[in-house]
């Protein structure tokens, strides 16, 4: 039985890595066409993605996921970071906050989808 969950989870990270390849090559051919898009990266496309398959690999038999506790650290970042732009920068310029908001949710996501399949290969095997 436990082969079984094994392959089960498997599968749904081997398709989670399709669909980010997709993604990658969906953003070429746009990219080709147009400008905006060039400047966008891979990385600033995946956290949606990132946190559906968060919460698949860590959804239990009671319905939890730790994704929500994942959201609650994203912002909780970015409350201390808006606190930090405003006492020392003494001005929040809303684009670089963003971006640095955004690049370090990329950053989080991508490391708490790699810790999600590491807590599903131990909880469910």
């Amino acid at each position: 039985m436990k082969l079984f969950h094994f392959f089960n989870l498997l599968l749904a990270v081997c398709i989670q890595i399709i669909i980010i390849i997709i993604l990658s090559i969906l953003k070429k051919i746009i990219s080709k066409k147009s400008k905006f898009i060039y400047s966008i990266r891979l990385m600033d496309l995946l956290p949606p993605f990132l946190l559906y398959f968060i919460y698949r690999l860590t959804l239990n038999v009671h319905g939890y996921s730790i994704m929500p506790y994942i959201v609650i650290v994203w912002m909780l970042i970015g409350i201390g970071l808006t606190i930090y732009e405003g006492y020392f920068q003494k001005d929040i310029n809303l684009k670089l906050f963003y971006k640095i908001f955004w690049r370090i949710g990329d950053i989080l996501l991508s490391v708490s989808w790699l810790f999600s399949i590491i807590w599903a290969m131990v909880t469910k095997i």
